[in-house]
């Protein structure tokens, strides 16, 4: 399968990627796709069943979160023009959501940092002191790393024809959960389909 690389999407500064974390600096979003694949043509999709898990997540985030990243998955295919169907044989294509968390640890040697000492009378003679020092400023941060992941496959032949992903630093707070996992969700398909290859009945809509 011929796979053609784009240059990575812009996005959102506080958006949500490890299914739910929150970045602190801009996600970047990259996708792959099968330049053979006929992508107008597709017209209904069916949406795959998500994971029970997330790798490095806690146990119950899909029990949470489950519903609403597939909610947010209908919404950002229907917008295109997709038609959902719940039956294999009437889908086109199938939409696969899933993700990852690993730990990372930045480390980071800001080199020799001087300060300097007070400065007043000595006693004993009249005249000004002074003093520099200085020392090693290492700095070590430790956080979770999270990894959105969309795959879109062509029932027929039932290969990948789209893949997505974004990773940033992850915030695990629980509130608001629902709305950073649906903005990510819907961020991360944004790149979907490949631009100038909507579905042939959305582009006579218009």
């Amino acid at each position: 399968m011929k796979l053609t690389k784009l240059v990575p999407l812009a996005a959102l500064a506080a958006l949500v990627i490890g299914l739910t974390g929150c970045a602190t600096k801009p996600p970047k979003v990259n996708t792959e796709f099968d330049s053979a694949a006929g992508f107008t043509e597709a017209q209904t999709f069916m949406l795959l069943p998500l994971p029970k898990d997330i790798p490095g997540a806690d146990p119950g985030i899909m029990m949470r979160l489950g519903p609403t990243i597939e909610q947010a998955v209908r919404d950002s295919m229907t917008a295109k023009g997709y038609t959902e169907v719940m039956e294999k044989t009437d889908a086109d294509i199938a939409v696969l959501i899933h993700g990852k968390m690993v730990p990372k640890t930045d480390v980071t040697d800001w080199g020799f940092q001087p300060y300097y000492g007070a400065y007043g009378w000595n006693r004993g003679y009249r005249g000004y002191y002074g003093g520099m020092y200085g020392g090693s400023n290492v700095t070590v941060d430790q956080y979770d790393e999270g990894t959105l992941i969309g795959e879109v496959y062509d029932v027929d032949s039932k290969s990948m024809i789209w893949v997505g992903w974004m990773t940033a630093r992850a915030n695990t707070k629980r509130e608001g959960q629902e709305e950073r996992s649906s903005a990510a969700v819907a961020r991360l398909l944004n790149g979907y389909p490949p631009v100038g290859m909507m579905p042939v009945t959305d582009m006579a809509e218009k």
